[in-house]
């Protein structure tokens, strides 16, 4: 509510991702995956993406409830459709990406530690592409009880969805509206308390550290 006006909004995104897994030995991993979105925020009314993958574990994929530190590669074709045409003048276009994860899990008696290393870039052009990195700490203070940390930035240098027509102020002050910027950077800290059965469930942990 402003002094001589009020500003509502509704903003919706959908996303599903799908990812076909199967291992080649206790270390090497290939794959498919693939997902779809829809992002008013990013101008996207919709991507869909679809690509191989291989990932190799440095340790024992039977050693992941304890440690693992994988490297997984992702090349893909994209089909995007914009909500409005982009810097580029495109309003749809057909691509291809690559990225490169490098992730680190530990866990131990006194709590867990996850970080990250993320790099990815257009096929056509690599001076469009984007790099970060991600950390993230759980401390186990009593029984059940996790102090929670967790950082994460990244450099942004692939924004070819963002609309020429700009941000109006009210995009802006609702965060409507993807804005250009070189950086990001996030950090958290919390609590979490955690019960149950002492034995945990058996888990696949391929793949596991990857987004769409």
């Amino acid at each position: 509510e402003l002094e001589d006006s009020v500003l509502r909004t509704r903003t919706e995104s959908y996303s599903a991702a799908a990812a076909l897994a199967s291992g080649l030995s206790d270390r090497w991993t290939w794959g498919l995956m693939g997902g779809v979105v829809r992002s008013p925020l990013s101008n996207l009314a919709s991507r869909i993406r679809i690509g191989p993958a291989l990932e190799y574990n440095l340790w024992k994929y039977s050693e992941s409830s304890q440690r693992q530190l994988t490297f997984l590669y992702r090349p893909g074709l994209r089909r995007t459709v914009y909500m409005e045409e982009t810097l580029y003048g495109k309003t749809q276009e057909a691509d291809a990406d690559n990225s490169l994860t490098i992730a680190l899990d530990l866990n131990q008696p006194w709590g867990t530690v996850s970080a990250s290393l993320f790099g990815s870039a257009f096929l056509g052009d690599w001076t469009k592409n984007s790099l970060g990195v991600y950390g993230s700490m759980d401390l186990r203070v009593a029984k059940g009880l996790s102090l929670n940390l967790y950082a994460s930035y990244s450099r942004v240098r692939d924004q070819v969805a963002l609309p020429r027509s700009g941000a109006s102020d009210e995009d802006v002050l609702l965060r409507r509206r993807e804005l250009a910027t070189d950086y990001r950077f996030y950090g958290s800290v919390g609590v979490s308390y955690t019960f149950g059965s002492i034995f945990n469930s058996a888990v696949n942990s391929r793949f596991r550290n990857v987004g769409y």
